[in-house]
């Protein structure tokens, strides 16, 4: 079985670099091949660097928030469908994920990792009954819902459609992160760029390498606002996850699974919403608001550990080629703690930790309004004590 989430990691490089050829030749103000192609200055207040950084931002978003539409339709239909069947049974089922490919939950900063979702089903008398949804191995997927639909005389059918949505739920992280690592690079590339300008290098921006050097540091700092506003995009995005991930686990507990269902709802009648691409005119001459980068900033020296890298590519990093320069210095980008985070959190939500996952989503985020969002769906639940851990590593 092949995950869309696998689909899209494939397709996503090809986006982006039509998207990055197409914003190349079209965002100068002389010629129509810009600078790039030997055209004349950019006007004053033009922001081609931002608008190339929202441009990929928006694609990425607009990606995302379909992708979980239909993921969370799935989940609805019949991931619910098959957990109200259990909890109507008294069934005792349970979600395990882990690193495709490894024993056990690994936990690594490995952006284009998908993730086993293994369906547990523990009885009274016997072993654990374990069905893995695995990319690639239909056959392995297809024998083992036989198996469990047997033990927990359910429909086939109905295990296999409930096991695939909560495959999809959870692997929706895949998406994320690697949005969130490409847009992580494009912020390392304009950091850098700033830091050469800064130190005297003149032709380094390459949108035009003769505007004024504080026109250029301003489309920098734009660009650094679009990307902090998608960062919080996807560390939302992220908390939901782990909301939904959390109510999965605690579906027996009243009023878990019609939470789930209010939560997908939305998930859905917002992906009926789908943001316009920003327009060249947007990054012109007038912006429109965006946040403050330096919340990022701090994130991106910290957590990330971009200071000294920063200061090492702007450094080292020698090339005439603006497209061979962002490859050299995007090489150069510390890899992203975030990941480890999320799956931290995940962990505790698929254990049904509630206080656990509303922690690792304000470490993860460290913002309040995230942190709101994630207590008023989970609070309700907070009172209830973490599931025991899985049995899935003793099995295999």
């Amino acid at each position: 079985m092949v995950s869309m989430n696998r689909r899209a990691e494939r397709t996503a490089p090809i986006a982006v670099m039509a998207c990055w050829l197409a914003l190349a030749v079209g965002c100068g103000g002389g010629s129509s091949l810009g600078p790039l192609g030997g055209g004349g200055m950019l006007q004053t207040g033009a922001r081609p660097l931002a608008f190339q950084t929202a441009a990929f931002a928006r694609s990425f978003e607009q990606g995302a928030i379909v992708q979980w539409r239909e993921t969370m339709r799935l989940v609805q239909s019949d991931g619910i469908g098959l957990l109200a069947a259990a909890r109507d049974k008294g069934l005792n089922l349970s979600v395990v994920f882990r690193t495709a490919g490894a024993d056990g939950i690994e936990l690594q900063a490995d952006n284009t990792t998908t993730y086993e979702v293994d369906l547990l089903l523990k009885r009274k008398r016997g072993k654990p009954v374990v069905a893995t949804a695995t990319t690639g191995q239909p056959e392995l997927f297809l024998a083992d819902v036989e198996k469990m639909a047997k033990a927990a005389e359910l429909p086939a059918d109905q295990v296999q459609a409930g096991h695939s949505a909560l495959y999809a739920m959870i692997n929706m992280l895949v998406t994320l992160n690697v949005s969130y690592n490409e847009m992580a690079k494009l912020a390392f590339t304009r950091i850098v760029i700033a830091e050469k300008l800064k130190a005297g290098e003149r032709q380094i921006d390459y949108f035009d390498p003769n505007r004024p050097i504080e026109e250029s540091l301003a489309d920098v700092d734009l660009s650094l606002r679009v990307v902090a506003e998608f960062n919080r995009t996807v560390q939302r995005s992220r908390a939901e996850v782990m909301v939904a991930t959390a109510l999965i686990a605690q579906y027996r507990q009243p009023g878990a699974l019609e939470e789930l269902d209010a939560l997908c709802g939305e998930a859905i009648a917002r992906g009926s919403r789908i943001p316009e691409a920003p327009t060249a005119e947007q990054f012109g001459v007038v912006a429109r608001q965006l946040p403050d980068p330096r919340d990022l900033l701090d994130e991106l020296m910290g957590d990330l550990k971009f200071a000294a890298a920063v200061l090492d590519a702007a450094k080292a990093v020698v090339t005439g080629d603006p497209r061979g320069f962002i490859d050299a210095a995007a090489e150069l980008v510390p890899e992203d703690t975030k990941v480890g985070e999320a799956l931290g959190t995940l962990q505790a939500a698929v254990h049904g930790d509630v206080t656990g996952v509303i922690d690792g989503v304000a470490a993860l985020t460290g913002n309040t309004d995230i942190v709101e969002d994630v207590k008023g769906r989970l609070g309700k639940f907070e009172h209830l004590a973490p599931l025991a851990e899985g049995a899935l590593g003793k099995l295999r």
